[in-house]
């Protein structure tokens, strides 16, 4: 038995996220926002993960799952993967948090510790706040004896911004779909 072939097919072979004009991830803020993820790639099939990525990917899980577990069995009285959808200029953001309470929300993060809030989380962060309207708190988790916690600090400027280059990206993949004459895009072209 070939472990790491298990472990790449287990991530690599997951149904990908329908893609649909003018309906963006919060997950894929940071990369929208930063230029990594372009118009042009909107379409295409997600690029394999490697071997590392997949197991930290794995782990992220486990931790996630672990946590949900001790959540249930205390009756903590939260939900686990809400989605919620942010409606702005033609297009929506879909987000999704983690653990949801009545007071507030938490986002999980692993294999890592981190000293602060990493910047590259900021934009699904703030995506969080807005379409929960409840504080949002980011647990980074090595493993349980190895954890921090950080309250995240919203910023109307931070989600102008987010706003902005998220309605740039849409604007620039609409004239793409366009310039191209895609024929499925025809249908999908009534939003830009």
């Amino acid at each position: 038995m070939n472990i790491d072939r298990l472990i790449k097919q287990y991530i690599n072979e997951k149904e990908p996220r329908e893609r649909r004009l003018g309906r963006y991830w919060a997950s894929e803020l940071y990369s929208i926002i930063t230029g990594k993820f372009k118009p042009e790639d909107f379409f295409e099939p997600q690029p394999t993960i490697d071997l590392r990525g997949c197991s930290n990917i794995i782990r992220g899980m486990e931790k996630e799952e672990t946590l949900k577990l001790m959540l249930e069995k205390e009756e903590m009285g939260f939900k686990h993967h809400i989605k919620k959808e942010i409606k702005h200029k033609g297009f929506v953001i879909v987000v999704e948090c983690d653990f949801l309470f009545k007071d507030k929300l938490i986002e999980c993060k692993s294999p890592y510790i981190a000293d602060n809030i990493k910047e590259y989380h900021y934009p699904q962060l703030e995506a969080q706040y807005r379409a929960f309207k409840k504080p949002v708190y980011v647990l980074y988790v090595k493993d349980w004896n190895d954890r921090k916690e950080y309250k995240y600090a919203p910023s109307d400027k931070r989600w102008e911004e987010i706003l902005n280059k998220v309605e740039e990206f849409h604007k620039e993949l609409c004239q793409s779909l366009i310039k191209n004459g895609a024929e499925e895009g025809k249908k999908k072209l009534s939003i830009c």
